[in-house]
């Protein structure tokens, strides 16, 4: 091979054309990966902060409660022995007056996110009588109204853990 040829590349050089628009090629690479990291935040929800992360929207005020004061507060943690070990809500009874708004406020003590579901008078989970709580990530608080004019206990659950129970007793 000539000393010519070696100046101009050689045989391991890129061909003329793709030297000639390298820029270009580089500049479109990196647009297309922009474009790909843009839309998987769009899908993904966007920001992952502390304070937002797995946070759920914010429900529209429940007519059953809007506007109430409470008549009493009651304070539950959330809690388990690691990754969904044990969770437990402590105490796992609690108690207010029939027919007045219960604020409960929720702690969650362990490692993994928790909710708080009551079920209603019918006493069966996920139907349109029930009180639930938004998410509340490891380390954070939640609170969540609830009102209930039939004297009685109530079961109360976490839904992203089943065997999580307690029982609301209203009087």
């Amino acid at each position: 091979m000539s000393k010519k040829r070696q100046k101009r590349g050689g045989s391991g050089a890129l061909p003329r054309g793709v030297r000639r628009n390298l820029g270009w090629i580089i500049a479109g690479a990196i647009a297309v990966v922009a474009g790909m990291v843009v839309l998987f935040l769009v899908l993904s929800g966007g920001s992952s902060s502390d304070d937002t992360a797995g946070a759920q929207a914010t429900p529209r005020p429940d007519p059953r409660v809007a506007g109430a004061t409470p008549a009493a507060t009651v304070t539950v943690e959330a809690d388990d022995d690691g990754q969904q070990v044990n969770p437990r809500f402590v105490p796992n009874v609690l108690e207010g007056p029939a027919g007045e708004v219960i604020a409960i406020d929720i702690t969650n003590a362990g490692t993994v996110a928790h909710n708080l579901r009551v079920s209603g008078v019918d006493k069966q989970y996920d139907t349109a009588d029930d009180f639930a709580s938004l998410t509340v990530q490891p380390g954070k608080e939640q609170g969540m109204l609830v009102r209930i004019d039939t004297p009685g206990s109530y079961p109360f659950r976490c839904d992203f853990h089943p065997q999580q129970v307690g029982t609301l007793a209203v009087n």
